[in-house]
């Protein structure tokens, strides 16, 4: 169907209304297409009419753009850029100069794309600025107006909004890269800051608006940086730049920042100085102003100091986690997750949550609540100085220093924090330390503490109730013990306690506090108890007292299960005396409790109830094994003597211990006291505020016991100390009453007495036993008493009586008798009991014994009558004999308190020997300062040192020394300055002797006067003088521990018989390491009978232990025909041989002279030259071992004569004279040897090896032959094996020359015939011989020599061997 035909028919079909809206359709179309068309031609206009010319129009353009912005602004150049539809601007070189003619801004190059809304908004608009290398200056001024390139972006109030600031938030994106951005703080005053490369994009869509910032700050800063912020308008149609209606968040990420920069330009609610790490906030937005914000912080070296604070700045080494903070209109709430820091001191928080909530009205807080999973108490306290607290609660917690970890805890309260109206707490506290506060009112009971305590606390205005327990624990109860520090091992308690309000009005309320099923153990008692503490009904402003509200009224009861008696002055409360307390302590020194009740019951003001109707208190407990020291140190110290001993103290002690009120008792107790035992022992101090101690009691047991018990009680010095020393045998008893003032133990009493029954008693070691001794001894704390006392005494009885003087003195007088096997037996006598065993039979004597100052002053007499003494003259006697003897020692005082306590020994035997001795006693043996000994003659009195002379016609000195050793003495020579004086000084450092005939050693002396001295250092010296010997002598000790001493002599003359010389040897042999180093010179020296000149010795031993090493550095022997020198060292020792060695050289003037010398006769004459070699021999120095006789000499003599000798000494010599050899030779050569060989030089080595001498090259040479020698003689056996070659000497040279002078024919003939005739005659004529046999009978053989053999050499060295034997002709 055709169209036309169709269209009036549809047409026709659609309804009147349709046809309205479709006419309002074709209008509007045609409109839009208007409009459209419209645009176009404008936008082409624009694109093709204007952008190409606007360069042209760059001023006008600067113009309208100053205008628009309000600043100056230049622009470099303006180009216009096309890639399709949209065109593009590129600016290049735009300043903008703020108000002060200060470049602002600065835009190297700008690119703007024109956005298409800038038609429909009749307003230029870019759909993206991109800025490059922009250069922006962000200025804050003193008014707190912040202007942006100079443009002012503040806006002033809410609700208006600056025109530059509206233009840039319509532009869709603006685009800043590699910039540099110059923040300018004139408000605060600091440095400006300078950000680089930084990149900006800013986004807006209608009323939203998106931004990033990404900058790179200073190196100082930290890291690049980023901020990001998302806001919504809240009016859609509001002014874009009005940005404090805006709503939104924003977020920074800083990952490495200093924020001490960023606390500079950045308002904080705290002072930050230090701190760098990463930093994440996000801050919740609301009309500008922040509401909400979270911060993620990982953080370190951070120093911040918070507001309100005058304390150090609180420096955190390290810190992380998360804090939130809001605020409204209600309060504010800060809460933290999983944060935790460290401190500058080491001090960790560990990670946790908290949460703290107050509610504000009006500016007054209203109430809160607190809640955390953990709280550290002891780190809170110690940052507390850092934390803006009230100065109250700071010094509250600098005080009490709280320590432990508060778990699951959940508070609140309504009301001002430090004063709330109502409060709830639950929480659990573990480990829990809380140091105590002492009374602010002298003697009061102070705040409590504790340490180490877990709590279960629930608590409220009203009151509340806590399990408590301190396991290795403490309770600190300052005012109430005086070490106020209670350990526990373990302690538990159910804690009750009651606010009630004052029945009076004006009172503070009324505290109770109730502790149940209190249990407790530690190392000083296991115990349980309950108890009871109120406050007393007075006001809480009065001073302390009784009624009053503190220290208030206690109810308390229990039972001790068993203690350490030691801790119970510990548990003693103040209420009780000091000076009983500390008695209690220092008197218990050991012991338990076993069992024990305590109560106290009243106002503890009254404590300890002395008035019984005030209160009770009460402690009575069985005790066991208690040391008790009822006069304790402290109070041992005298001011009136500080030398007096304490009273021992009892040990084993059971009995009851009774604490009632202001008393204490010790009832039916029994104990030991060292060995002895306590029966019915009671003790009591009736008022503690006066304590006087009374005790009394038996003590049983060995006599020992007791006297060791007066020993180290005051008993011994109110003694005088005389029976310091004492012992004791057997059992005795003794009764004992003490009244004791504890505080001026000066005023003790003390009553006592012992009862001998037959005990041995001995009142010094140095005194003799008191054997079977009977009788009482009373004392009290002024003296002793003996009452009817006897003993036996040395074998004989002796009776005596005494006691102290009125001058304190304690004086004893008896008589008995002695006998002197009884004395041998007194080892204690010393000296006296040696002395005994020369003598025999007994005596009568009388005793004065006097005990003064400790010392003993006696005086003992006796005519020795029936007393034998068997020693040598002068002081041997018979039985009947009297001689009489006087002992006495006398104390010496000297002036003043300080002078030292001296007394006199005095002897008398018999006028024969005298004896006086000064000694000091301020040592524990007497030291004798000076003395005197004289023997026939007057004691001499020496000012210092000890003196003795002797002037007798004879003294047997062997007989003396018998006498010695067989008394038990030593006559050896003195060892060392170790005890100078010997014997404890009484042996005399300086004698003159005076005898006219001395034996000793099988010798005598005759007319000896000698004086012998000892120096302080052991030295002794002597000068003697006899008929034997003369001269000056010194001994030195030896130093060091060494060996030996040192002998050091200068004689005139010295004698030495043969039997001396052996008893030398003997020495040396028996006690080697004993000989001393020597340094000797004698004059003139004789020795067994041979006078061998002047002889100089110097030796040095240096052996030490079984070890010997005797060196003898310089030997001379100087005698007119000869001189020997040598040098020497004797070793061995142990188990080794002892060997001497010695290099020497003998100097001969007159060979002959000094063999008759020696006493070997004339053997030899003339002879002049020298031997020398080494030796060495097993044995003595002194005495020739020949078995072991080694050694090389070296002979060379000149013009000398061998002689016949008979058998003896010269036998050896003997062999080499050659004397038997014409008994035995067919040749006659008597003319030669008949009377021994004449020589002129003797030359040749000798080698001995153990006894045996051997040598191979003996030359004798002579004027009319030569012998030559080799072969070897043993010396032990003298016996032989030589080969002997003599070779005549035919040499008449020189006799030829002569007779050519008289006859020159016959001369010179006869000198011819020498010179070719001479060797083979002196072949001819040499003969050789086999000496063998015994020195005594030699027996000679002629050996065959061949015609042709070979003459030995004469000319050849000493050293060289013969010539080897031709083979044997025999004829």
């Amino acid at each position: 169907m055709p169209p036309s035909l169709v269209a009036p028919a549809v047409a026709d079909l659609v309804p009147r209304r349709w046809r309205w809206a479709r006419t309002l359709l074709r209008w509007l179309a045609a409109v839009v297409v208007a409009g459209w068309s419209l645009l176009l031609i404008a936008w082409l206009t624009l694109y093709w009419g204007i952008l190409p010319h606007v360069g042209e129009w760059r001023p006008q353009i600067e113009a309208r753009v100053s205008a628009a912005v309000g600043l100056p602004v230049t622009i470099g150049a303006i180009h216009v850029r096309s890639g399709g539809w949209v065109p593009a601007l590129e600016l290049t070189d735009v300043v903008l100069h703020d108000a002060r003619q200060h470049e602002a801004l600065r835009l190297p190059r700008v690119a703007a794309a024109v956005s298409a809304r800038s038609l429909l908004a009749l307003q230029l608009r870019f759909e993206q600025l991109l800025i490059e290398g922009a250069r922006l200056e962000v200025r804050r001024d003193a008014q707190d107006r912040v202007f942006v390139a100079g443009l002012e972006m503040t806006g002033g109030r809410p609700g208006q909004g600056s025109p530059a600031a509206d233009w840039f938030f319509q532009q869709h994106e603006f685009v800043i890269r590699h910039g540099t951005l110059r923040w300018i703080d004139e408000r605060r005053g600091t440095e400006p800051l300078e950000l680089t490369d930084v990149d900006v994009v800013v986004r807006n869509r209608l009323h939203r608006h998106a931004m990033r910032l990404d900058a790179t700050p200073p190196a100082a800063w930290g890291e690049r940086l980023s901020l990001r912020g998302e806001f919504t308008q809240r009016r859609l149609l509001g002014r874009p730049g009005d940005w404090r209606r805006w709503n939104g968040t924003v977020f920074a990420d800083l990952p490495r920042a200093d924020v001490s920069q960023l606390g500079r330009h950045v308002d904080l609610p705290f002072e930050l100085h230090d701190g760098d790490g990463a930093l994440r906030v996000w801050a919740d937005v609301e009309a500008g102003k922040v509401r909400r914000a979270t911060a993620d912080l990982g953080l370190r070296e951070v120093s911040v100091r918070l507001p309100d604070t005058v304390a150090e700045p609180l420096t955190l080494t390290q810190v992380q986690g998360r804090l939130q903070g809001e605020r409204d209109a209600r309060g504010w709430r800060v809460s933290a997750q999983q944060f935790g820091f460290v401190t500058g001191e080491g001090l960790r928080w560990p990670r946790g949550n908290f949460s703290l909530a107050v509610r504000e009205g009006d500016g007054d807080v209203l109430g809160g609540e607190l809640s955390a999973d953990r709280l550290d108490l002891g780190l809170m306290a110690r940052i507390a100085a850092h934390l803006p607290l009230a100065p109250a609660l700071r010094q509250t917690l600098q005080e009490r220093a709280p320590e432990g970890l508060v778990n699951q805890l959940s508070a609140r309260w309504d009301g001002p924090a430090d004063a709330p109206a109502r409060y709830g707490v639950q929480a659990r506290v573990v480990g829990l330390s809380i140091a105590s506060l002492p009374s602010q009112v002298a003697g009061g009971v102070g705040q409590p503490g504790w340490r180490n305590a877990s709590i279960d606390l629930d608590a409220s205005e009203r009151g509340g109730h806590a399990k408590l327990s301190l396991d290795q624990g403490a309770l600190l109860l300052p005012g109430v013990f005086e070490q106020p520090e209670l350990p526990f091992d373990r302690f538990a308690a159910r804690l009750e306690w009651r606010i009630d309000e004052a029945k009076t009005p004006g009172l503070p309320p009324a505290l109770t506090l109730k502790a149940q099923d209190v249990a407790f153990a530690n190392a000083d008692a296991q115990a349980e108890l309950t108890a009871t503490w109120r406050t007393g009904p007075g006001p809480a402003d009065v001073p302390s007292g009784t009624g009053h509200r503190f220290p208030g009224r206690l109810e308390m009861s229990g039972k001790l299960l068993g203690g350490r008696g030691t801790a119970v002055a510990r548990y003693l409360p103040l209420g009780v005396p000091a000076a009983t307390r500390h008695y209690v302590a220092e008197a218990v020194q050991a012991g338990e409790v076993k069992s024990a009740t305590f109560k106290v019951r009243g106002d503890l003001w009254d404590f300890p109830f002395s008035d019984p109707r005030t209160g009770e208190f009460r402690i009575a407990g069985q005790v066991e094994g208690v040391k008790l020291a009822y006069v304790p140190a402290s109070l041992e110290a005298s001011p009136a003597d500080s030398a007096l001993p304490a009273w021992p103290a009892f040990e084993q002690v059971a009995g009851e211990l009774v604490f009632d009120r202001a008393s204490m008792a010790i009832r039916n107790a029994s104990g030991k006291v060292y060995g002895a035992a306590l029966q019915r022992v009671n003790g009591a101090i009736p008022d503690l505020e006066h304590p006087v101690l009374a005790i009394d009691g038996l003590v049983r047991g060995p006599a020992a016991e007791l006297l060791r018990y007066v020993h180290a009680s005051p008993l011994q010095a109110w003694s005088g100390g005389s029976f310091a020393q004492s012992t004791a045998t057997g059992a005795a008893e003794l009764k004992l009453d003490l009244r004791i003032p504890l505080d001026d133990v000066d005023r003790t009493q003390v009553k006592g007495s012992v009862v001998l029954a037959g005990n041995d008693v001995r009142l010094r070691p140095d005194v003799p036993l008191l054997a079977a001794a009977r009788g009482r001894v009373d004392f009290t704390q002024d003296g002793v008493r003996l009452v009817n006392t006897a003993a036996r005494v040395l074998g004989g009885d002796m009776n005596f009586d005494g006691g102290t003087q009125p001058d304190g003195a304690l004086r004893f007088n008896g008589q008995g008798t002695v006998t002197a096997e009884a004395l041998r037996r007194a080892d204690e006598l010393g000296g006296a009991a040696r002395l005994a065993s020369a003598l025999s039979g007994q005596l009568a004597y009388r005793l004065s014994l006097g005990f003064v100052d400790g010392q003993v002053e006696a005086t003992l007499s006796s005519p020795l009558t029936g007393l034998g003494i068997d020693l040598p003259a002068p002081l041997g006697k018979p039985a009947e004999q009297p001689m009489p003897l006087r002992l006495e020692t006398r104390l010496q005082r000297g002036a003043g308190a300080g002078a030292p306590l001296r007394d006199t020994l005095r002897l008398d035997l018999g006028g024969v020997l005298q004896a006086q001795y000064l000694r000091d006693l301020s040592g524990p043996v007497p030291r004798v300062l000076s003395g005197g000994i004289g023997v026939r003659a007057p004691a001499p009195q020496p000012a210092a040192g000890v003196q003795a002379q002797v002037v007798l016609a004879s003294l047997d000195v062997d007989a003396w020394q018998g006498a010695i050793e067989r008394l038990g003495g030593s006559p050896a020579a003195p060892t060392g300055p170790a005890a100078p004086g010997g014997a404890d000084g009484y042996r005399p450092t300086t004698l003159k002797l005076q005898v006219q005939e001395l034996a000793a050693s099988s010798r005598t002396l005759t007319r000896v006067a000698a004086s012998v001295s000892e120096a302080d250092d052991g030295t002794w010296r002597a000068s003697v003088d006899a008929a034997e010997m003369n001269g000056d002598l010194e001994w030195r000790p030896p130093r060091g521990g060494g060996a030996a001493g040192r002998l050091y002599a200068r004689l005139k003359r010295l004698s030495l018989p043969p039997s001396e010389a052996q008893t030398v040897e003997t020495y040396l042999a028996s006690s080697p390491n004993s000989v001393p180093a020597l340094d000797i010179v004698v004059d003139d020296f004789e020795l067994s009978g041979k006078r061998l000149g002047r002889v100089e010795v110097q030796a040095v031993n240096r052996g030490s232990g079984l070890a010997r090493d005797w060196r003898l550095t310089k030997l001379e022997v100087a005698v007119p025909e000869a001189r020997l020198a040598g040098t020497g060292q004797w070793t061995g020792g142990g188990r080794s041989r002892s060997r001497m060695v010695m290099d020497f050289q003998l100097d001969l003037s007159d060979s002959g002279a000094f063999a008759e010398r020696l006493g070997l006769g004339r053997v030899l004459r003339g002879g002049k030259g020298r031997m020398n070699g080494q030796i060495a021999w097993d044995g003595s120095p002194l005495a020739f071992h020949v078995p072991s006789l080694d050694g090389r000499v070296h002979l060379a003599l000149d013009a000398g004569q061998f002689l016949k000798v008979a058998p003896g000494m010269g036998r050896l010599l003997g062999v080499l004279s050659l004397q038997a050899l014409p008994r035995r030779l067919t040749l006659d050569f008597r003319d030669l040897f008949g009377e021994g060989f004449a020589f002129d030089n003797v030359t040749g080595d000798v080698t001995i090896r153990n006894g045996e001498a051997q040598t191979n090259n003996l030359r004798m040479r002579g004027v009319q032959a030569a012998v030559l020698m080799e072969g070897r003689a043993d010396i032990e056996d003298e016996t032989q094996d030589l080969r002997v070659i003599v070779v005549p000497e035919l040499n008449a040279g020189t006799a030829s020359l002569a007779y050519a002078v008289i006859n020159p024919a016959l001369g010179l003939g006869s000198f011819v015939a020498q010179m070719f005739l001479r060797k083979p005659l002196m072949a001819a004529s040499t003969r050789e011989f086999h000496i063998s046999g015994t020195w005594a009978d030699p027996k000679v053989e002629r050996v065959a020599r061949a015609l042709d053999a070979p003459l030995p050499d004469m000319d050849r060295p000493a050293s060289a061997p013969l010539p080897s034997r031709p083979p044997e002709n025999r004829p």
